[in-house]
């Protein structure tokens, strides 16, 4: 019996439209105050490039660690 090869990440793409202004967006998301109004239940911080942050989401047992790759307000928001 053959083993396969090296285990690969999982990765998720995520689009949504969002009916808000691109800096109430960006705020949003970047900001834990805003983030556990609509997506969070907890955070570790706000995220910034390069900084790892935890995230609790509202689904009980869902939580990551997230590290912005992309900050451009009103333009583009990345994580790993």
């Amino acid at each position: 019996m053959s083993k396969s090869g090296p285990k690969s990440a999982l990765s998720a793409r995520v689009t949504m439209l969002i009916q808000a202004s691109p800096d109430r967006v960006y705020s949003a998301f970047v900001e834990p105050e805003q983030l556990n109004k609509f997506w969070l239940s907890k955070a570790s911080g706000p995220l910034r490039v390069g900084k790892t942050v935890h995230w609790n989401f509202l689904v009980a047992g869902a939580e990551i660690d997230a590290t912005a790759t992309t900050m451009d307000q009103a333009r583009k928001l990345a994580w790993d």
